[in-house]
């Protein structure tokens, strides 16, 4: 392991560090939201990986007295722990997130992230759900929240998996959304995405007669908030919204309902909403647009997911 040299940490006659770890949690919460304007679900990702790496390091680590061999230590235990390689890298982003506070209150010091790589990223293959299959599990979920007997959560899945399959929003952005981003009239949704960026998606009528019926049939009878959808078993802290670990299990419900092969996780219905558009012939650019992506390199990654329509156009073409 190689040994670094740490230099006497040398701050601004303006630095006031924080004294304590809650302390710490509140301003650098506070500054994400008002000063880098992170989305709240963001800043409460990223304080929590936060206080969980400075409760596990020395009382110090507060004033970002962290060294790199510390760090690496942290890490290696996280991954003796089973910690997830993606889990690890949030942590990481978070600790640079800290440091650049630090930097805004007068910190000149090093950051260990500038001798420590985050865990490598694991590549997981992208798949999407084919329109027969997308079809079938929303079929199913429309099903229990049509029936004379189904219950409020029920018909709350069906519009929560309608708004995955047909505006391709991401996860934590559905777990954003108001109710007055969704405009029936004009058929449009206000999505706030990445970096406080807000794009307009433009919905097909086939789901604004699902989200009439939602709004006039089922959210009245859901907690009351501005949220579109707001867990109707949820308790305390997220009875006015969701919690992001609520939607995987209705993602897994319905598909493993229909027997189709797994993984059900919430982005398999962006790609799916993606590379529809893709086989309609939809323009890439336009597809980035209606995604939310800043570059174009990352819609392109769909493309790949139709390399099996390419082999069907192929075997039509030379028989």
């Amino acid at each position: 392991m190689t040994a670094y040299a740490i230099e006497p940490t040398r701050h601004s006659s303006a630095f006031e560090p924080p004294t304590s770890v809650a302390n710490a949690i509140e301003d650098f919460r506070i500054h994400l939201l008002t000063f880098d304007r992170l989305l709240p679900r963001s800043v409460h990702t990223y304080s929590y990986h936060l206080r969980q790496l400075l409760v596990a390091l020395p009382a110090s680590a507060i004033t970002g007295d962290i060294t790199p061999t510390q760090l690496r230590h942290w890490i290696s235990d996280e991954e003796d722990r089973g910690v997830a390689p993606a889990t690890l890298r949030v942590q990481c982003y978070a600790l640079r997130a800290y440091y650049r506070w630090l930097t805004h209150i007068g910190y000149t010091g090093p950051c260990p992230l500038d001798h420590v790589r985050p865990p490598r990223r694991v590549s997981v293959e992208r798949t999407d759900y084919t329109p027969p299959q997308a079809d079938a599990i929303l079929d199913h979920a429309k099903n229990f929240a049509q029936a004379e007997t189904a219950s409020r959560r029920e018909q709350f899945e069906y519009a929560l998996l309608a708004t995955l399959r047909y505006t391709g929003v991401r996860r934590t952005e559905l777990l954003e959304l108001e109710t007055a981003q969704l405009d029936l009239d004009k058929r449009r949704l206000r999505v706030m995405g990445k970096g406080q960026k807000v794009r307009t998606v433009p919905l097909p009528p086939v789901y604004v007669e699902i989200m009439q019926w939602y709004l006039t049939e089922v959210r009245p009878y859901l907690p009351t908030s501005n949220m579109l959808f707001a867990n109707p078993r949820a308790q305390q802290n997220h009875r006015g919204g969701m919690a992001e670990k609520s939607i995987e299990p209705i993602t897994y419900k319905h598909a493993n309902a229909v027997e189709i092969d797994g993984p059900h996780h919430p982005h398999r219905w962006r790609h799916t909403y993606a590379t529809h558009l893709l086989r309609q012939g939809v323009d890439v650019h336009m597809v980035q647009k209606l995604l939310g992506h800043a570059n174009i390199n990352t819609t392109v990654i769909y493309l790949h997911l139709m390399v099996h329509d390419l082999q069907d156009s192929v075997d039509r073409a030379f028989g």
